[in-house]
């Protein structure tokens, strides 16, 4: 289904089977997220960020480290990182000139405890990101997709999608093509979002 982001000013495709948290809990001015009304409890947040940087780091590092920070993530691992090219993506003409994409996939060990003292208490994500940079706007656009693991990798963190249970890497594939219809539709409509 088209769902609509910041009022209209964007639009993007995503399964009917998501919801939108905001109408369950406050969410902060520049993100929208999304619940699957599933088993699998697929989360997705799509933020509006100023650009990052950092020295030596692609701008889809910089904003998987900032999230593994923010989730205070005891461990993680960047499984693979490219460059799409703009010209595959059927809207991104819309988001203005020199609009780039990345898409990145990770791992990432979460504690369930606010102490980290309980090493079998560690919650396993996968993450599917997408950066979008907009230079004319002075803006990236971060899409993300949290698929929770169901098996236990506490002893041996994945290095690869290749190392997920054949469960695991089939919810991972699905992810995937769920984040990839929304950076392939993500349609700017109304500029003045950006001021």
């Amino acid at each position: 289904m088209m769902v609509q982001l910041f009022g209209g000013a964007l639009t993007a495709e995503l399964p009917s089977s998501f919801c939108d948290v905001s109408k369950l809990r406050e969410v902060p001015d520049n993100q929208e997220v999304f619940m699957e009304n599933s088993d699998d409890m697929l989360s997705f947040i799509f933020e509006l960020l100023e650009h990052g940087d950092a020295p030596g780091k692609t701008a889809a590092q910089f904003h998987f480290e900032s999230l593994v920070d923010d989730n205070d993530a005891v461990a993680s691992t960047i499984w693979s990182e490219e460059d799409i090219e703009t010209s595959k993506l059927s809207h991104i003409a819309s988001l203005g000139d020199n609009a780039s994409v990345c898409r990145l996939t990770g791992f990432q060990q979460l504690p369930r405890d606010r102490h980290h003292t309980i090493r079998t208490l560690l919650q396993n994500i996968a993450v599917i990101l997408y950066v979008i940079r907009c230079p004319k706007y002075q803006v990236d656009m971060v899409a993300s997709l949290n698929v929770p693991l169901r098996n236990d990798y506490t002893d041996k963190e994945p290095l690869a999608v290749a190392s997920l249970t054949a469960d695991d890497a089939q919810r991972f594939e699905r992810a995937g093509q769920c984040i990839d219809a929304f950076a392939d539709s993500l349609t700017l409509v109304r500029p003045s979002l950006f001021g």
